[in-house]
């Protein structure tokens, strides 16, 4: 799975813009990078159409965790909702991209999928960049709107005169200051039914512009049309599964039914405990045949109805950072599972993580490198954990 290119600002063809200084701003298509599928628009593998379904199927299923707050895919789905609508009020429109600065929230995904559901495109803004590079960003991405957490105000007001295509400042959380719009008053404006587009959104539209970290020049963005960044972390999950899938049949009776539990599968306690359960992970054993079946499963109805919630990930990694966002994206589009963030995100409390765990009973966890895994494993250390 790749990115279809390398998203670059250019100097023709584009629509340009000019501010009052009479700078000009020239806005990239997606037109550029677009691609045709077999069934590109038989099907429905857009992120506002994975939240539809899993609202629809598991409505009480627990969406997102962060510290003692809680909400469900149909609470959740409805704050989306909202926020989709606020959007639209703004003025945003297909393909306008919209980009989010912030650590890991329940609000940034609320963002998130409300940028994808009325088919404008998220844009992900590390916060400790330095001004320059948030200016780069916002700049090539040819950012319409960005929703922010409210501390980084005076660093987004600050940039916004310098870029004339930057219409809209969004604050989550905190008091908001003229000319920024306040997140959840924009909200309590409109209703918590799914807005109606005027456009189509599907499989071959730009989903996402992922910026890379920066470590090779200023970030670069990757465009990702939702084929790519929808179906192809179905595909992500798969390989995940693959080498463990293919041992299952190989593990002691004891061990067998607990294991198989968590997985991600439309499998009922029933169905674990019972011999048809071994003989079909056996059958599985067949790479291809793995590949068709699975495929098939994830995002579907049966396998959001019995599987919603036996993955419980807490994403310690940023959501801005490319392994997190695969990991708990690729987990919620193919079984509903629930992501759990911390509540102190920046700097990293190991002792909130094992806590989160030992509370939440989390059975997955993203981190990247020693950054995260020395605190982890320190914090153990003469301290008794469940």
């Amino acid at each position: 799975m790749t990115p279809l290119m390398y998203y670059s600002r250019i100097e023709s063809d584009g629509a340009q813009t000019a501010d009052q200084g009479g700078a000009m701003a020239c806005e990239d298509s997606f037109a550029n990078y677009r691609l045709s599928y077999p069934d590109g628009k038989k099907s429905d593998h857009t992120w506002g159409g994975r939240l539809t379904k899993i609202a629809k199927t598991v409505p009480q299923k627990t969406a997102f965790i962060q510290g003692e707050r809680q909400v469900n895919w149909r609470e959740f789905e409805r704050r989306v909702n909202r926020l989709a609508h606020g959007l639209l009020s703004l003025g945003l429109q297909k393909e306008d991209r919209a980009a989010i600065m912030g650590f890991n929230s329940i609000e940034w995904m609320e963002s998130y999928f409300a940028v994808s559901r009325i088919g404008a495109v998220p844009v992900n803004v590390n916060p400790r960049f330095v001004a320059p590079e948030i200016k780069h960003i916002l700049e090539d991405a040819d950012a319409k709107a960005l929703l922010f957490e409210a501390e980084y105000q005076e660093l987004a007001q600050s940039l916004q005169p310098q870029l004339p295509l930057l219409k809209h400042l969004i604050a989550i959380r905190g008091k908001s200051s003229p000319g920024v719009t306040g997140y959840e008053e924009l909200m309590a404006e409109h209703p918590e039914t799914p807005p109606r587009l005027d456009w189509p959104v599907s499989n071959e539209d730009f989903a996402f512009l992922f910026y890379t970290g920066g470590t090779t020049g200023y970030p670069k963005g990757t465009v990702w049309d939702y084929d790519n960044r929808v179906r192809g972390l179905d595909a992500i999950m798969i390989t995940a599964l693959k080498p463990l899938i293919k041992k299952l049949p190989d593990l002691p009776s004891t061990a067998f039914p607990a294991l198989l539990s968590t997985l991600p599968l439309p499998l009922s306690e029933g169905m674990i405990k019972s011999r048809p359960a071994r003989w079909l992970f056996n059958h599985l054993a067949d790479s291809e045949r793995m590949d068709r079946l699975t495929m098939k499963m994830f995002g579907s109805t049966p396998n959001y109805r019995l599987a919603a919630g036996k993955m419980k990930l807490v994403v310690v990694a940023p959501l801005f950072h490319g392994t997190a966002y695969l990991t708990a994206f690729s987990m919620i589009g193919a079984s509903a599972g629930t992501c759990i963030f911390l509540e102190s995100r920046h700097p990293f409390d190991p002792a909130e993580f094992w806590r989160t765990v030992e509370k939440r009973k989390a059975n997955l966890a993203v981190i990247v490198g020693d950054a995260f895994a020395i605190p982890m494993i320190e914090e153990l250390e003469g301290r008794d954990y469940d």
